[in-house]
């Protein structure tokens, strides 16, 4: 009799302690926008979230804690609960504090302009994780800036941007089988993190300990931030977008394999003074090196197709040579460089030609960028047309331009050429004869009432019967 009872209490013991934590298995909705908001007050602090529509889960979206204890200590560990109201935890974090820009840390603090707010996650030292979670949402940890302990879940499917922004003392970091989602700057400003660690079960990724990978090995998804120098594995075919954004390395040796590289891959990598591009390398995309302050020596290769948007912005680029294969040249690529920078073109080139250092489109001869110094621009002898593009890759060097001077070989001047020449005193034209200029255009400053125009003196008359409906008022047309 007494065995039966024992084992009876046993059954119910054992019975209980497995309801204590339902494993969630099955896929379930988080559509979190349907449901309705609560909270859960707890010794250490409160919890407030969402449900789902069917209150089968619920996201954490911050607590506030009792930051210090009865003996005025700060609260250095957190235990998220398993459970909230009796309903399971699949995520945390992620929730918008005032308006579209400004974000919840999970501990309350807010995170806006890349900076986060509060000081009450900059305490916390370890943080376990809820048993059933499967999402960590954007900024979640941010600002956990003595993090040094954290187990994740096995149940653990994505980690969202910027969710572990600027957790300074994490040195090392296990990712489990389940993950199967991990954005580029989950670790951004890690700044002690060594090592990425991805258990050998995942399908989805690769880690070399310094880099995430996928599970193919063809691309890089992530990285540590701080690397003096980085070697990308052969095989790969692609770096993704922002992989080594704000990384301090000094140097990168790229894949003979690299076809290529993706949205601000290497923006903001100060440190970085040279690249070498791969023979089989295609594309480089826009943003890509911007902000490379010491990025001095480029090497193009003979295969590259296309450079998006911005990719060389305010780098430090001397010489460029652009290769026969090269089609595609995007809006601001090299603006903001060295102002001495030129170009060399090579001669079966079919879409750009350069002329005496300048890049120009083949066809058209239109300029392709202004180099501008001591607030004056001397477009080159033998360009035919200025315009749009011009104006798009010099921009911010436009803004403190006060003297042009336009060649006699320039025949047509695109729309909204004037639009950024913000403080412009002058505009010389040197030819005999007014260029065309497009109906749409109108020669006036955003900022400066006053300028003048100076033409060649027998050409007076010829270049205010063309101009005379582009003039705003104060502008004037004089003979030299």
């Amino acid at each position: 009799m007494k065995k039966h009872v024992i084992i009876a209490v046993l059954v119910v013991l054992f019975i209980a302690g497995f309801a204590k934590v339902t494993i969630i298995e099955a896929k379930i909705d988080t559509s979190w926008e349907k449901g309705k908001s609560f909270f859960a007050e707890y010794s250490h602090g409160i919890y407030y979230g969402t449900y789902n529509a069917d209150k089968t889960a619920c996201r954490i979206e911050y607590y506030t804690i009792n930051e210090y204890t009865s003996n005025h200590v700060p609260l250095t560990e957190l235990s998220i609960p398993n459970y909230l109201n009796g309903v399971p935890v699949v995520a945390i974090g992620g929730c918008l504090y005032d308006g579209e820009d400004d974000w919840r840390t999970l501990a309350g603090d807010t995170f806006f302009n890349d900076e986060v707010t509060g000081d009450v996650g900059k305490h916390i030292t370890k943080v376990t994780l809820p048993e059933n979670l499967q999402t960590i949402e954007k900024y979640c940890f941010a600002g956990f800036s003595s993090l040094v302990e954290i187990e994740l879940p096995n149940r653990l499917k994505a980690i969202k941007e910027n969710a572990f922004l600027s957790c300074n003392s994490l040195t090392e970091i296990n990712l489990p089988a389940s993950v199967t989602s991990i954005l580029y700057n989950t670790f951004e400003g890690c700044t002690s993190l060594k090592k990425i660690n991805i258990d050998k079960e995942n399908n989805t990724y690769f880690s070399t300990g310094e880099l995430i990978l996928n599970k193919a090995k063809t691309k890089v998804i992530s990285s540590i931030q701080t690397l003096n120098s980085i070697i990308v594995p052969e095989n790969v075919t692609s770096i993704g977008n922002h992989v080594f954004y704000k990384n301090s390395m000094k140097s990168v040796r790229l894949p003979a394999t690299l076809k290529k590289i993706g949205k601000g891959a290497f923006t903001f990598c100060t440190n970085l003074k040279e690249i070498t591009f791969p023979n089989k390398l295609e594309t480089v995309e826009k943003e890509t090196f911007m902000y490379c302050r010491r990025l001095s020596k480029l090497k193009l290769n003979k295969g590259l197709k296309s450079i998006g948007n911005n990719a060389f912005f305010s780098c430090k680029l001397q010489n460029v040579s652009i290769s026969a294969s090269l089609s595609s040249i995007g809006k601001g690529a090299f603006t903001h460089n060295h102002r001495n920078l030129k170009y060399k073109v090579h001669k079966s080139n079919k879409k750009f030609r350069a002329v005496k250092g300048y890049l120009c489109t083949k066809k058209t001869r239109e300029l392709f960028n202004f180099q501008i110094f001591r607030r004056k621009a001397v477009i080159p002898h033998g360009v035919r047309m200025v315009g749009s593009k011009s104006l798009a890759n010099c921009q911010r060097q436009l803004e403190g331009l006060t003297r042009i001077i336009v060649p006699s070989t320039v025949k047509r001047i695109g729309e909204n050429w004037t639009k950024n020449f913000l403080w412009i005193k002058t505009v010389e034209f040197k030819g005999k004869k007014p260029p065309k200029i497009s109906k749409k255009m109108r020669l006036k400053s955003p900022r400066v009432q006053n300028y003048t125009i100076k033409v060649p003196k027998k050409a007076l008359k010829f270049y205010q019967e063309a101009l005379k409906h582009k003039l705003e008022k104060g502008i004037k047309i004089v003979g030299v």
